[in-house]
């Protein structure tokens, strides 16, 4: 009873705080959606229609529904998948699209489209991050969940690219950009990674990490491929 009379009153307490944070959080996130409404490009099945294709193409043979896509301008290799006042978004930025498509192929991007809706696909963005991030203080558990998570995406790039090659190669421009991406010799890359993935400082390094090691991750995606059924390459 005690216990109860305790968490009762530390409630109290603390929901105006709870509230502001909440409301805070959700103003944070119209604004958000406003800025990339108003400022990216949505992909639509006539904008951008390869990569509407490949998406609506993948959500459609895993079942699910095909979150908002965006893409916009920006210098920083990067793409991400985040929910929108309960609307599931994806937003590409332009780096890592170019960077791709430079020397690459619609099957490269698809691993990267794939990666993030993966991401939904797989609950990451919701009551899971929630829980994750209220626990962010046990920060080496979270960085361990979210490396996981990244592993668990790197898979489902992979089905939606349908290529091994391709998801490498696309995991190879995370590496190297994409002038040289299609240059690199990925068994070698491979055993790279085995020669120094069990060092101390490699290890502790990834402690530290919200993303695996990218060699790690190319290597994971020849055992990925194995159990998958994925062909090592698609012409």
């Amino acid at each position: 009873m005690i216990g109860v009379t305790l968490f009762l009153t530390l409630f109290w307490r603390f929901l105006p705080l709870l509230l502001v944070i909440f409301i805070g959080t959700q103003i944070r996130k119209a604004l958000a959606r406003a800025h990339y409404r108003a400022n990216a490009v949505q992909v639509t099945a006539n904008q951008f229609p390869e990569i509407h294709r490949m998406a609506a193409a993948f959500a459609e043979r895993l079942g699910y529904p095909l979150p908002t896509i965006y893409v916009i301008q920006d210098s920083i290799y990067n793409a991400f998948a985040m929910r929108l006042l309960g609307q599931p978004v994806v937003v590409l930025h332009s780096m890592a699209v170019d960077s791709i498509l430079i020397r690459g192929d619609f099957r490269q991007l698809a691993y990267l489209v794939g990666h993030e809706l993966g991401h939904h696909y797989a609950g990451h963005l919701g009551w899971r991050q929630v829980v994750a991030e209220w626990g962010a203080w046990m920060i080496w558990i979270y960085l361990w969940w979210s490396r996981r998570c990244e592993f668990t995406c790197d898979r489902y790039g992979l089905a939606c690219s349908e290529s091994l090659e391709s998801a490498q190669l696309a995991i190879c421009n995370m590496a190297v950009g994409g002038q040289m991406a299609s240059r690199v010799n990925i068994p070698e890359a491979v055993q790279q990674w085995e020669a120094h993935r069990t060092e101390f400082f490699v290890r502790y390094y990834a402690l530290y990490s919200t993303h695996p090691h990218t060699l790690h991750r190319l290597a994971a995606l020849s055992k990925a491929a194995d159990e998958l059924g994925v062909p090592a390459r698609t012409n």
